[in-house]
C-alpha cells in the first residue's frame, strides 16, 4: 500500500493541485493514519476522514477510534 500512496500523493501534490489549487483529500482507507495524515498536504490534514476499509468508505461509515 505504501506506493500507492506515494504515487497517489504525487499526483494529488503535483498536476492535480496545478488544475486546480482548491483540491482537497476528504477519504482515506489505510490503516497508517499517522503516517499517513503526516505525508499530506498541510491544507488536507484537519478535515480528511480515515475509513477501515473501500466499503466502510463509500457508506460514509467514519472509522471509530478509542481516543474518542
Amino acid at each position: 500500500m505504501p506506493s500507492v500512496m506515494v504515487r497517489i500523493h504525487g499526483m494529488i501534490s503535483g498536476p492535480f493541485r496545478q488544475i486546480d489549487a482548491d483540491l482537497r483529500v476528504v477519504a482515506i482507507v489505510d490503516p497508517d493514519e499517522e503516517g499517513t495524515r503526516q505525508r499530506l498536504a498541510e491544507c488536507d490534514r484537519e478535515d480528511v476522514q480515515f475509513y477501515d476499509s473501500i466499503d466502510a468508505m463509500m457508506r460514509g461509515h467514519r472509522r471509530r477510534h478509542e481516543s474518542l
